[in-house]
């Protein structure tokens, strides 16, 4: 084994049909380079080296776009943010698939990092690359083995739980209110408020999605795949009818059109996720309320729900949480004083 002067990582000689070839290890790690070079060498006395992988000459604007078009697409629901995460990896898209390895990934995720970019959008862009390299190992067989082995993931951020103040959700409304521009944000973010749903899920509601008789809301959709029914608050459902009348009066309901369809170009399509977030924003700095997202109003209601004394797995059903784990997350904002004077009354 030896290493190259321009490289971190180990390399190594096979002869193959008389002619000496140098083979790179793809890790600065001595012990596990010399593991991968013992692979090696009992692959060669099997005769399994002697072709070049198929991804020699494949590059990664191929992957991606074999993985964007292929895989994303046809099995992913988040295939959108996909193709957005995919976009800073083509810095490195005329690199062949065998050039790629741990110190290239290093030096990707450093200069990231050097322009600003936090690191949990670093670890989108490499977790989708790192999901592309092991399908060009198996099943796409491109590569024997995925330069992520030997590469640690940026850590994930930790967990965010913010919801509004009543402060901070008297000014946000009132700045809605004020602003005509903003006004048409206002049943989207009661919607948020009222039923805990994702924005993508609640951008795409439509009518036929709505039972003003039963009083209920369903998402077909969800994050965990299976459909979800709740039922509507006395907000939701005064501020839905409400949006109803103004549209039908506008003539522009459709029995199986978008609740929220955009006015600009009045064509009957959804609000943008992008859009609504940029005008977000700009309510917020004029509201002067600080660090608040859209899926934070899904927080919102989760603490809300918490906070009533309603049972963690009610709110795990409410939310759509395929794992009682992710509402844990919650417990700690429940009043302990309250559910002991509970557990105290059923003893009695």
């Amino acid at each position: 084994m030896f290493k190259k002067a321009n490289s971190r990582n180990w390399y190594t000689t096979i002869m193959i049909n008389g002619k000496r070839r140098t083979v790179s290890l793809k890790t600065p790690d001595g012990k596990l380079a010399k593991l991968h070079e013992q692979k090696l060498r009992v692959r060669h006395a099997e005769g399994k080296i002697l072709d070049k992988p198929k991804g020699t000459h494949l590059t990664v604007n191929a992957l991606l776009d074999k993985y964007l078009d292929e895989y994303s697409r046809v099995k992913k629901k988040s295939h959108q943010t996909d193709l957005t995460n995919a976009k800073p990896l083509r810095r490195i898209g005329a690199k062949k698939l065998t050039d790629v390895d741990s110190s290239l990934i290093a030096d990707y995720e450093a200069g990231r990092l050097l322009e600003g970019v936090s690191t949990s959008t670093v670890r989108l862009e490499l977790s989708l690359l790192s999901h592309a390299f092991s399908l060009a190992v198996k099943p796409w067989r491109f590569l024997e083995i995925s330069p992520f082995v030997d590469f640690k993931l940026p850590p994930p951020p930790k967990e965010r739980i913010r919801f509004v103040s009543p402060e901070e959700r008297r000014e946000l409304f009132e700045t809605l209110r004020k602003c005509k521009c903003f006004r048409w944000m206002t049943p989207v973010v009661i919607t948020l408020l009222e039923t805990g749903a994702r924005l993508s899920n609640v951008l795409d509601l439509r009518w036929t999605q709505i039972d003003f008789e039963k009083r209920k809301i369903t998402f077909p959709d969800t994050k965990s795949g299976r459909p979800l029914t709740l039922p509507m608050t006395d907000n939701l459902f005064e501020t839905l009818c409400s949006h109803f009348e103004a549209q039908d009066r506008g003539k522009n309901v459709s029995k199986h059109g978008y609740v929220f369809s955009r006015s600009r170009p009045n064509d009957g399509q959804p609000r943008k996720k992008n859009s609504f977030w940029h005008s977000f924003k700009r309510v917020c700095r004029r509201a002067k309320i600080v660090d608040l997202r859209p899926h934070d109003l899904r927080h919102d209601c989760a603490t809300r729900l918490v906070r009533a004394g309603v049972p963690l797995r009610v709110i795990k059903d409410w939310l759509g949480h395929s794992d009682i784990r992710t509402t844990l997350k919650y417990a700690h904002l429940a009043d302990p004083d309250a559910a002991f004077l509970d557990a105290a009354s059923r003893l009695m």
